[in-house]
């Protein structure tokens, strides 16, 4: 019996030695207060990443979810993905834009991570 989907994403996290402010658009600066991104420097060896850090979510199933699931059965690696993104709450999204407003994730990683 599924009763939910554990969705995990790793995301590079910024090297805080050569971290910068970026320019937002007036777009972003409606979701962001502030954005960085890092150039590379001695100490992350040039890579402008200090490790990773990892976003969470529990997507848990409900009846109507189990019930699209039961209609696409023939299809459901194809729908799968699609269902996920209809019925997943902002949890990652929310994450990532605290990520991004704490300096720890570039702007770019967080429009990787909703892309998914």
């Amino acid at each position: 019996v599924l009763n939910g989907i554990f969705v995990e994403v790793s995301v590079p996290m910024l090297c805080p030695a050569c971290r910068k402010e970026q320019s937002l658009s007036d777009e972003d600066l409606k979701v962001f207060s502030s954005a960085s991104f890092s150039e590379g420097c001695q100490e992350c060896m040039n890579s402008g990443v200090a490790g990773q850090i990892h976003l969470f979510e529990l997507l848990k199933i409900d009846k109507a979810f189990k019930q699209t699931l039961l209609e696409q059965q023939g299809q459901l690696g194809k729908y799968l993905r699609r269902l996920c993104t209809e019925f997943l709450g902002d949890g990652l999204k929310q994450q990532a834009i605290t990520l991004v407003r704490d300096g720890k994730i570039s702007l770019a990683e967080f429009r990787r991570v909703l892309a998914r």
